[in-house]
């Protein structure tokens, strides 16, 4: 297992080849990109709440604060130990090396 992850090493790989986990919704980033006022650098008001808000939360008052579900459930709940953590991140990058 160690040997296949050293030996993808030296292939060239792009992001392009990987799907994006959103899918085929707008990100985060090209969402406050373009909603961004060029002269301060803030987020203008159309820009406050992000396009696939409605699709996800409906009409629901009631919701996470960015991060809060993953701060609740993952940090806060016990999370993971190091070592797990260090093992998803070798799988996965091994993963994106295999492509």
């Amino acid at each position: 297992m160690l040997l296949s992850f050293w030996s993808g090493l030296g292939r060239r790989w792009s992001l392009d080849d990987v799907d994006a986990p959103w899918g085929t919704r707008p990100s985060i980033h090209d969402h406050v990109v373009s909603h961004a006022d060029p002269e301060t650098g803030r987020l203008r008001d159309d820009g406050q709440e992000l396009p696939d808000d409605a699709e996800l939360f409906g009409d629901d008052d009631l919701r996470w604060v960015a991060g809060g579900l993953d701060g609740a459930f993952g940090h806060h709940g016990g999370g993971s130990r190091e070592s797990d953590r260090v093992t998803v991140l070798f799988k996965s990058l091994q993963a994106a090396l295999e492509r």
